[in-house]
């Protein structure tokens, strides 16, 4: 399923999330696996803000905004 193959993701990522990694790509994959499984928001926003610093490639920053958007309207 969709949830389990996040949820691998997750735990290949968040090593290098942890290691703080300057990839911004490397964190989106992370906060998008993150908020697809309904993990903690508090989690998740230090990883966007983040990204939001790192980066000012458009395509990104609009799938962060996105993720955002999808954090606002999670119950």
């Amino acid at each position: 399923t969709k949830v389990q193959e996040y949820e691998a993701a997750i735990k290949i990522l968040e090593p290098l999330s942890v290691g703080h990694t300057r990839n911004a790509s490397v964190l989106l994959d992370y906060a998008t696996a993150l908020v697809e499984t309904k993990k903690d928001p508090t989690k998740v926003k230090p990883l966007l803000n983040k990204i939001r610093i790192l980066t000012t490639e458009s395509d990104i920053l609009n799938d962060v905004e996105l993720l955002n958007k999808k954090l606002e309207t999670k119950p």
